[in-house]
């Protein structure tokens, strides 16, 4: 019997030309589950979540990052800066 592992969680900080290029990426990956996406850019959030479906997928501020990282289903981030 095939054992189901855990998706890594991801919180995606940054949605910008980076950004797109990693979400791009992670959505491919099935042991992937992007938890967040965080910016100060909150409609190319909405945008980025529509575009691949991420409808479990939350949407925040960088100034709330101290709210998610509690998270028990975060394993890791991608920092996207310029």
């Amino acid at each position: 019997m095939e054992q189901q592992q855990r998706q890594v969680g991801v919180v995606l900080i940054g949605v910008g030309r980076a950004g797109s290029i990693h979400a791009n990426n992670l959505v491919k990956m099935p042991e992937v589950k992007l938890l967040y996406l965080v910016d100060i850019d909150i409609p190319r959030c909405e945008e980025m979540r529509a575009q691949y479906f991420l409808n479990d997928t939350q949407i925040t501020t960088p100034d709330k990052l101290d709210d998610i990282l509690p998270d028990n289903r975060l394993d890791t981030g991608l920092l996207n800066a310029h």
